[in-house]
């Protein structure tokens, strides 16, 4: 039998800027949670369509399930639901000899934190 159903969205953080003196900035942290083993899990997205003929207005026609796997008593009891960003690239990574003397390239900026939305069942 089914124990329970949750429907929940999760946002992991976003990886911070890249500092003066060669600092990488700091990625940011991971979203775990606690699941009891037989936890069934599955991702919900949003499937993006034509939603108006007319315009040619686009957006979200209908969402999809889509199965991720089920925890077993050998996996971690803490199972990662969305990762971090990465952090943005130091002053180092702007600054190359081989661009000559006064040119620079952008910095690489941070990445945003994974959202998802998961559904998880506990089967009994």
């Amino acid at each position: 039998g089914t124990g329970g159903m949750w429907l929940r969205s999760f946002r992991a953080e976003n990886g911070q800027d890249g500092e003066r003196r060669n600092r990488t900035g700091r990625g940011g942290k991971d979203v775990s949670i606690r699941v009891p083993p037989g936890t069934v899990v599955q991702e919900e997205r949003d499937v993006m369509g034509i939603i108006d003929l007319d315009t040619g207005e686009e957006g979200v026609i209908r969402t999809e399930l889509i199965d991720l796997g089920t925890v077993t008593a050998d996996d971690c009891p803490k199972l990662v639901v969305a990762h971090g960003g990465e952090g943005g690239e130091g002053s180092a990574a702007s600054s190359t000899r081989r661009a000559g003397r006064g040119v620079r390239r952008p910095r690489s900026p941070p990445e945003g934190g994974e959202r998802r939305r998961l559904k998880l069942t506990l089967k009994l």
